[in-house]
């Protein structure tokens, strides 16, 4: 029998917790990548804001940072249709914004979005951010199971 080769349309291997990144600009989008994966995050950078719901959709990441300035659709389209799909309703997202005016915020919460980042990007505040939100909120299970091991081994 011939050795397997792996095919080349497997996907690769999904890191979690997975973080999106929807953001026109490639050099931004190629700092956010840098920063998550040395972070050990998984990272899924998507530059058309028109495919930004089928590709969340097709990843189903753990985390998502929308660019508020971007062709076509803005940050908060997006973040409203985002909402508007029910495994999206608990999934943070955070709007990376250059002006950090009070209007913003305003519009930002009625869309649905968890927290704002203000650009530009920048490491600290990028992993803050993902720790605030990833760690503790969407993955209660392993966390808590872990954490009672090690409680109860004193």
């Amino acid at each position: 029998s011939k050795p397997q080769t792996p095919s080349p349309i497997t996907p690769p291997k999904v890191i979690r917790p997975l973080i999106a990144h929807v953001e026109d600009s490639l050099q931004e989008r190629q700092i956010m990548e840098e920063i998550l994966t040395q972070a050990k995050y998984g990272c899924v950078s998507i530059e058309d804001s028109m495919l930004a719901l089928p590709l969340l959709l097709q990843h189903k990441p753990d985390l998502i940072f929308l660019d508020l300035v971007m062709p076509v659709a803005n940050g908060y389209e997006i973040c409203a249709q985002i909402r508007r799909v029910s495994i999206f309703k608990d999934t943070p997202v955070i709007i990376l914004t250059g002006n950090d005016g009070i209007v913003d915020r305003v519009r930002a919460k009625m869309v649905g979005a968890t927290d704002f980042l203000a650009k530009p990007i920048v490491e600290q505040k990028v992993l803050a951010v993902v720790e605030k939100y990833v760690n503790s909120s969407s993955l209660p299970d392993t966390k808590t199971i872990s954490d009672l091991r090690l409680q109860t081994s004193n």
